[in-house]
């Protein structure tokens, strides 16, 4: 079992449901000003955000490296793969890195990730991303949230 798939299996667990929908509603909030109607999620763990996205009539893509995520996207109807970004095809509207996913990458991957992503992005795309530093995850703690455009 991978460190993802451990996680996967505890996230529940952690207690950050409240945490969690309020942040979909801070990405949501932000594509409000695009048109977009298709999205990439990457790192989309059990698809909450997609499931978001989809009720506003966004056609949403998930992948994640956990299989134990995807299967359960799958398992819901929503359309996820395990794959690397790099692997999928297509162009997106909208393309979010959210949770934490970038925050295990080291300089030379987050390079290459940053590029698939470009890649992955049509030529008006929108790509949003979190990225969890110690002074961050202090403000999260404390119970404060900020947003900076």
């Amino acid at each position: 079992m991978t460190n993802l798939d451990l996680y996967a299996k505890a996230e529940h667990l952690l207690g950050i449901e409240e945490a969690t929908e309020a942040l979909y509603d801070l990405y949501r909030s932000e594509l409000d000003g695009y048109a977009v109607k298709t999205l990439l999620d990457i790192g989309c763990g059990r698809g909450g955000f997609m499931q978001r996205m989809q009720s506003d009539g966004v056609v949403c893509k998930g992948i994640d490296l956990s299989a134990v995520m995807v299967e359960e996207c799958r398992a819901v109807g929503l359309d996820a793969e395990c794959v690397d970004v790099a692997q999928v095809g297509g162009k997106y509207d909208a393309v979010v890195a959210i949770f934490d996913v970038l925050n295990f990458l080291n300089e030379e991957e987050l390079l290459l990730f940053l590029d698939a992503v470009a890649q992955r992005l049509n030529d008006d795309g929108v790509f949003i991303a979190d990225i969890n530093t110690l002074y961050g995850f202090r403000d999260v703690a404390e119970g404060t949230m900020s947003s900076e455009n």
